[in-house]
């Protein structure tokens, strides 16, 4: 289940299909806001370098289940953020 920011509860059905995407970053710790769970993530990868004749991209949209802070160091910390895409529901 995910809580959106406004406090609504969504159960999902773990038979739907479904693609997940986990990101791992390095901010500094006097910008490091954590997204809050139910967000919505946008994730593009733009592959140009490895088709330089033409462009190739991807992009996912999904809703953020999960956030962990993986550790930190003087002034940056490290991120890990799950979200889930569902087939034929799209993200708030």
């Amino acid at each position: 289940m995910v809580q959106t920011e406004a406090g609504l509860t969504t159960t999902m059905r773990f038979d739907d299909r479904k693609t997940e995407l986990t990101v791992e970053g390095v901010v500094k710790t006097t910008s490091a806001t954590p997204p809050a769970l139910g967000s919505t993530l946008t994730f593009t990868v733009a592959a140009k370098g490895a088709y330089p004749s033409g462009s190739a991209s991807n992009t996912f949209v999904g809703t953020i289940t999960k956030v962990e802070e993986k550790g930190s160091n003087k002034e940056f910390v490290k991120y890990s953020i799950t979200a889930i895409d569902f087939e034929s529901i799209t993200p708030a």
